[in-house]
């Protein structure tokens, strides 16, 4: 739950973050999925910043446009505690420490390869 201006944003466990203004008119939803729990949430003007487990999710009033970053995003493999966005970064603490993200260059969908080396050769052996 969070108040910004008339508006309240809310959690809920099957239909997203749900933004209910003051005459308890549901003007925004979120979508989700089952899977990503979102507890936390912070709005920076125009976005709703949301903190899952291990997930960091942007939403963007206007467009509708909903962005996840994750590990292929460049943060830790780590559970998320809690996050403040300030001056274009975002500051999240994980069970590993605090994590300095920046919002600003943010890139989502950029997929990070997994590295595996399986067996080593030099000169045929």
């Amino acid at each position: 739950l969070l108040k910004q201006g008339s508006d309240v944003y809310l959690t809920t466990y099957n239909q997203g973050v749900l933004v209910v203004d003051s005459n308890f008119f549901i003007k925004t939803v979120v979508p989700f999925s089952a899977d990503d729990n979102i507890y936390k949430l912070q709005v920076t003007g125009q976005e709703v910043w949301m903190l899952g487990h291990d997930k960091l999710f942007r939403f963007n009033k206007l467009t509708k446009a909903l962005d996840k970053f994750t590990v292929a995003d460049g943060l830790p493999r780590a559970e998320f505690k809690d996050f403040k966005w300030h001056n274009n970064q975002v500051y999240i603490a994980t069970s590993l420490g605090l994590v300095k993200f920046d919002a600003g260059t943010a890139i989502t969908g950029r997929v990070m390869p997994l590295l595996a080396i399986n067996e080593v050769s030099v000169n045929g052996k």
